[in-house]
C-alpha cells in the first residue's frame, strides 16, 4: 500500500489539528494567508499552524494586506494569480485560507500543492490562460475536476468507497477554483457561514478516529 494505517491516522489527525487552529484564527477575525506544509509544525501528539508573518487582521491594517499574493506563490489560490476580487471584505481572505488548507490534502496524498496540480493539468490540457478570471474559469474548473481524478485514485488506495467519496467531496469544496462556491455545502443550507470550518473539523476527527482504529 502507498500508506500504512499509522500514516493515514497521522494524516487525518494532523489535518484535524490544522483545521482547529485555522478556526481559532478565523474566530478572532484573522486570516493566515500562507498555510503550507512547512508551516505546519508536527509535535508528538498534535500538529500546529505556525508562521503568522503574512497573516491579516480584520481590525488592524498590515503591509502585506495589499499584496496580490500575500503567501507562497506555489500554493496560492488561483484567483490571486489573476488579482481577482469577488468582494472587498474579509471573506476573500477566508476563502483563500480554505483553499490553502485544502491544499494540505493534495500534499499528503499526491506530494504537490493544489495549485501545482491545477497548473500542471492546465498545461497538459493546453488551456490558454488569459488575464480574465471569469473567462478562464470554466476551463479552470474542468482542469481542477481532472486533477481530482488523480487525488481520488490516491485516496482510493487507503479508503473504502463511501469514505473516499466524502473525503474527495470535502477537498473539492475547499479547493474549488471559484472562491464564491468554496465551503461546506451544508453550511449554506443551514445558514452557517459559508467559510466556517466547524463541519470540516467534525468530519476530520471522525476520519482520524476511524484510521486510528483501522476502520477506514
Amino acid at each position: 500500500d502507498l500508506f500504512g494505517r499509522i500514516d493515514l491516522a497521522f494524516i487525518f489527525r494532523s489535518l484535524h489539528n490544522a483545521a482547529v487552529g485555522l478556526k481559532q484564527l478565523h474566530t478572532n477575525e484573522i486570516a493566515h494567508q500562507d498555510i503550507k506544509p512547512s508551516n505546519i509544525l508536527v509535535f508528538k501528539d498534535e500538529s500546529k499552524i505556525s508562521d503568522m508573518g503574512r497573516a491579516s487582521d480584520k481590525t488592524i491594517s498590515f503591509r502585506y494586506d495589499e499584496y496580490i499574493i500575500p503567501g507562497d506563490r506555489n500554493y496560492a489560490p488561483i484567483e490571486q494569480r489573476y488579482n481577482y476580487h469577488f468582494s472587498h471584505d474579509f471573506s476573500e481572505r477566508y476563502a483563500a485560507d480554505l483553499y490553502l488548507f485544502g491544499s494540505l490534502f493534495y500534499f499528503h496524498f499526491l506530494g504537490i500543492s493544489a495549485a501545482q496540480s491545477l497548473i500542471d493539468k492546465c498545461r497538459r490540457m493546453n488551456v490558454v490562460i488569459t488575464d480574465s478570471f471569469e473567462n478562464d474559469l470554466p476551463a479552470l474548473i474542468h482542469a481542477f475536476n481532472t486533477s481530482l481524478q488523480d487525488l481520488t485514485q490516491a485516496v482510493s488506495i487507503v479508503t473504502n468507497a463511501k469514505d473516499r467519496e466524502e473525503i474527495v467531496s470535502m477537498i473539492k469544496s475547499l479547493c474549488y477554483p471559484d472562491p464564491r462556491k468554496r465551503g461546506y455545502p451544508k453550511n449554506v443550507e443551514t445558514g452557517v457561514s459559508q467559510y466556517s470550518l466547524e463541519r470540516y473539523i467534525s468530519r476530520l476527527d471522525y476520519f482520524a478516529k476511524k484510521a486510528e482504529y483501522k476502520m477506514l
